[in-house]
């Protein structure tokens, strides 16, 4: 979901569900320049890291909301709520 909020499509996509599917689980995750210059590198790590393939790896709930662009987020919006 972060990576169409941000860039408005999906990071895979095929209109043939078993080439979806084949997409989903063989291709690289890619952030293509048109739509992905002006989003930050923590942003697109953060990305990188909800979607590792293998469920072992992939980062728990708890480690994501650690994440620096979780918390730059958090922090300024408590910075905006102070100002209200």
């Amino acid at each position: 979901m972060t990576y169409i909020m941000l860039s408005g499509t999906p990071p895979f996509y095929d209109d043939k569900p078993d080439k979806l599917k084949h997409r989903i689980t063989n291709d690289e995750l890619k952030f293509p320049q048109s739509q992905w210059s002006n989003i930050s590198h923590e942003a697109k790590d953060f990305i990188k890291i909800c979607l590792v393939k293998d469920r072992h790896k992939r980062a728990h709930v708890k480690d994501l909301l650690e994440h620096s662009w979780i918390k730059k987020s958090q922090e300024k919006d408590l910075k905006t709520e102070t100002k209200l």
